[in-house]
């Protein structure tokens, strides 16, 4: 069996933190504590062109994992879907974005956000990668 190169475990662990936060430094996360999301504005610009860019169920289905272990099959899943799981938390501030009023503070933040949804279509977006994820982890079931 082939084992997962250095790069490659990096990549996961990277994966993971932007994911679920399981790092004190997980991206996400250090934005949701400190009120930051000015600073993800990335990982949605990121998602958009990842996902008019690359067909993730064609790649899914041809990527060749047979030589690995099953929790490493496993991790290259997870980590595939990374970006696609953080639009959820994306979606999240964006309902929070919506209920700050004009004398609330974090009102010009949460204007910036607004518009950069709208200009990225988060929506679309996010039912997008919501479609994908539900198709390959019913793949991954298989």
């Amino acid at each position: 069996m082939r084992e997962v190169s250095q790069f490659e475990a990096n990549l996961i662990r990277v994966l993971r933190c932007i994911v679920d936060g399981s790092s004190p430094d997980g991206v996400l996360t250090a934005a949701e504590r400190t009120g930051r999301w000015d600073l993800l504005r990335f990982v949605m610009q990121t998602a958009v062109a990842v996902l008019s860019e690359i067909d993730f169920l064609q790649a899914a289905s041809e990527l060749d994992l047979t030589e690995l272990k099953m929790a490493q099959r496993q991790e290259v899943r997870l980590a595939s879907l990374a970006l696609l799981r953080s639009l959820d938390r994306l979606a999240r501030r964006q309902d929070q974005a919506r209920t700050i009023g004009f004398y609330d503070d974090g009102y010009e933040a949460s204007q910036l956000w607004k518009s950069d949804w709208e200009r990225w279509n988060g929506d679309a977006v996010c039912r997008q990668a919501r479609e994908i994820e539900l198709s390959l982890t019913g793949l991954a079931a298989t």
